[in-house]
C-alpha cells in the first residue's frame, strides 16, 4: 500500500520509512543524506499487453512526474546525493515508482 502523509512529511511504501527501504539496497549501508520520490501510474490492462517496451514507456512516465514536482525535481538535481536506487511495483493495473537517492 502507499501512502503519503503531508502533514507529518512521512512517506510509506508497504509500511516502511524511506531509511528501511534503503536497506534493500544494502543492509549495512551507512549514509549521511537521504532522499526519495514515490509515484504510481494506472493502465489499462490493453494497455499493458499492446506496450512493446512497457519498461522503457514507465521510466519516461515516472521520469516526467517527479521531473514536474518541485520537491521531486529538486531529489533528482541535488548536488548532496552521489548514489541512487529505483524500484517498480505491478500490482493489478498500478505501478509503484520509489526512487531512493543517498550520499554514503
Amino acid at each position: 500500500m502507499l501512502e503519503h502523509d503531508e502533514k507529518r512529511g512521512t512517506k510509506y511504501f508497504t509500511g516502511k520509512y524511506p531509511s528501511e527501504r534503503l536497506k534493500y539496497v544494502d543492509a549495512k549501508l551507512k549514509y549521511s543524506a537521504l532522499g526519495e520520490n514515490i509515484a504510481h501510474i494506472d493502465l489499462l490492462e490493453d494497455d499493458i499487453k499492446a506496450t512493446e517496451n512497457l519498461a522503457e514507456q514507465l521510466s519516461k512516465e515516472f521520469f516526467g512526474i517527479w521531473k514536474k514536482s518541485k520537491g521531486h525535481r529538486q531529489n533528482m538535481i541535488s548536488k548532496t546525493f552521489t548514489h541512487h536506487a529505483i524500484c517498480i511495483l505491478k500490482t493489478g493495473t498500478r505501478f509503484y515508482a520509489v526512487s531512493i537517492f543517498y550520499s554514503k
